[in-house]
């Protein structure tokens, strides 16, 4: 990579650690104050960056602002939990696993880094991988699978006993979003996203967020969201070639 590019993933990689890890306990307006800061560093250091900088900076702010009411109406709409049928599909080995990582504090804590770095390695994906799919297939998504959690709604191993614990288990969006970086990540950094969708997949379970199920859901349902994706564009490209050409 380029001098400049490094930089870019590097301040990337620092903010992101700083303010996006555990973005929730900020409050939404110190996010968006914070992202605003992201953005017009990178703008200034890296202006063919500006634009991608600006929506991955509003990104989180904006999950924050609409993913917590469409929770709340996901929680309003679902029917019981079905915690304990997603448990039966592996054999309850996700609260085996879960319940190991918790007598190991340490390996516990270094895989609950990893879950929180998922915006870290979402910033690196906007900043120099196809942004404009990636945005798309992100939000998309994100959006069907609030559908999901409201037909299948279960809240994880650690919140089973949590009455208030909003369902959004299956898919594991945390590893769909990942998955989504990998895919429109290039070269090296492609290599990257695997090892890193693989820790994250491991992450979800060891901290009692998802189950093995959940896991495993998110790959089917991110390949179905990308091939829609692709189906959309090629069939805009068509349109606007007729288009250019009746012109």
């Amino acid at each position: 990579m380029k001098r400049e590019e490094w930089f870019g993933a590097v301040l990337a990689l620092g903010v992101c650690l700083l303010v996006y890890g555990r973005l929730m306990q900020y409050g939404i307006i110190q996010g968006i104050l914070l992202a605003v800061v992201f953005a017009l560093v990178v703008g200034y250091f890296k202006p063919s960056l500006r634009k991608r900088a600006i929506l991955f900076g509003l990104f989180f702010p904006t999950c924050g602002v609409i993913g917590g009411p469409l929770l709340v109406l996901v929680d309003a709409l679902a029917g019981p939990r079905r915690d304990a049928l997603l448990s039966s599909l592996d054999g309850g080995r996700s609260i085996l696993i879960f319940h190991w990582f918790l007598l190991h504090p340490f390996v516990w804590k270094l895989f609950d880094w990893v879950y929180d770095a998922l915006s870290v390695f979402i910033a690196v994906a906007f900043l120099f991988g196809d942004w404009k799919p990636l945005l798309r297939t992100c939000i998309g998504s994100t959006l069907g699978a609030f559908v999901i959690f409201a037909l299948c709604p279960a809240v994880g191993p650690a919140l089973v006993s949590d009455p208030k614990a909003a369902p959004n288990c299956i898919p594991s969006m945390h590893v769909g979003i990942a998955l989504l970086c990998m895919v429109f990540l290039h070269g090296k950094w492609r290599w990257a996203g695997l090892i890193f969708c693989i820790l994250t997949a491991i992450s979800t379970i060891s901290t009692g967020e998802h189950y093995i199920i959940d896991v495993v859901a998110a790959v089917p349902y991110i390949l179905l969201v990308v091939a829609v994706d692709k189906a959309f564009s090629r069939r805009r490209t068509i349109v606007l070639q007729e288009q250019a050409q009746e012109a």
